[in-house]
């Protein structure tokens, strides 16, 4: 089983790169903290899994069950510091995503989780999970989540010798608003205060640099023997 990113739009026909400078409306720097990923069968009505759940992926600094690994400076030697750059080409983003491999038992997975922070609880101010800007200049904010759950529509159906790859897409050209004057308190029109992130904590509420980012969606979900 494996997850891959796709930084190219997938409304223009897979063309272009997303991460492109464009008028300085687009960040070369964007990096996230990633714990784990995983499959599961279902969410119930309280966010839990429910049925089966499957690990696609985890951190090389987390202990092997992934029990003490977070985010947070309590997790110690399982602390995680480094942020995985996902502004690189989405072949070596691919690459270092899928340099281990895991087994999924049969069944019908309907959702992919992401755990961007641990099991161990954090402080917002103090342990940030995403890193975005320019090279010159690149800012730590904590998402407005910990996780992403992301439904799969159609659900995926695995069978016992099947691999599997889901693409998540996300373009992020236009969603870099470097005005000192915005702050947290002010979105772009037609954003939700949960999309948008501004990474001078200098002030409150955070000033610009701004970040609008609403999160993966899936893209492609191939399969064969």
């Amino acid at each position: 089983m494996k997850v891959a990113f796709d930084h190219r739009t997938q409304t223009l026909g897979g063309a272009g790169q997303a991460l492109t400078i464009a008028d300085g409306s687009t960040p070369t720097v964007f990096g996230m903290k990633l714990v784990t990923m995983y499959l599961a069968e279902d969410v119930g009505a309280d966010s839990n899994n429910v049925g089966q759940v499957g690990r696609v992926w985890l951190n090389p600094a987390c202990d092997p069950d992934s029990y003490h690994c977070s985010i947070a400076a309590a997790a110690g030697p399982y602390q995680i510091k480094d942020y995985f750059d996902l502004a690189l080409p989405s072949a070596e983003v691919n690459a270092r995503l899928n340099s281990q491999g895991n087994h999924l038992d049969a069944g019908t997975y309907r959702y992919l989780r992401m755990d961007l922070a641990g099991p161990i609880a954090t402080d917002e101010h103090t342990a940030p999970n995403l890193r975005f800007g320019t090279s010159a200049s690149a800012h730590e904010v904590r998402l407005e989540t910990n996780g992403y759950l992301i439904p799969l529509d159609p659900p995926m159906v695995i069978s016992d010798g099947d691999a599997v790859t889901v693409t998540l897409g996300y373009d992020l050209r236009g969603s870099y608003f470097e005005g000192t004057g915005l702050d947290a308190f002010h979105p772009p029109e037609g954003t939700a205060f949960g999309e948008w992130y501004c990474g001078d904590n200098s002030y409150s509420p955070a000033r610009g640099p701004c970040l609008r980012f609403s999160g993966f969606v899936p893209a492609v979900s191939r399969m064969g023997q």
